[in-house]
């Protein structure tokens, strides 16, 4: 497998509260943190048939325009913030597996450092 250097990714900070199936609480503890971004996510599926999951319930819930980013990231820069937030995903098995992702609603960050679309992104990660 190839690797990602985060040098290469863009960076994205939270204005506001992201959409989704964690607790209120936890989820405020994103905005005003910075975290790499793998690329952005239009809100159409790359393969037919992948899904979002609701952490919560599991439930496949609809696709939307975001940011992708590798939960490892996300959850070491949530560290900075909040350890109790971190520890509610690590209760429910996040990060899942070192490769798995987050997807942010793209209202709920700002970009700070460029990032790059789905296809840029996976241009050069297999150009590398």
């Amino acid at each position: 497998m190839r690797q990602i250097h985060i040098e290469d990714l863009g960076t994205i900070r939270f204005i506001s509260t992201p959409l989704g199936g964690a607790p209120i609480s936890v989820r405020e503890q994103w905005v005003g943190l910075e975290m790499p971004c793998l690329f952005t996510h239009d809100g159409v599926p790359p393969n037919p048939g992948d899904t979002n999951r609701d952490v919560e319930t599991g439930f496949v819930v609809p696709d939307y325009p975001g940011y992708i980013v590798l939960q490892v990231h996300a959850l070491e820069a949530l560290k900075k913030k909040s350890l109790e937030a971190v520890e509610y995903w690590r209760s429910r098995g996040f990060p899942q597996t070192p490769s798995a992702l987050f997807i942010f609603d793209h209202n709920s960050a700002e970009v700070v450092k460029p990032v790059k679309n789905r296809n840029e992104f996976w241009r050069q990660f297999y150009d590398s």
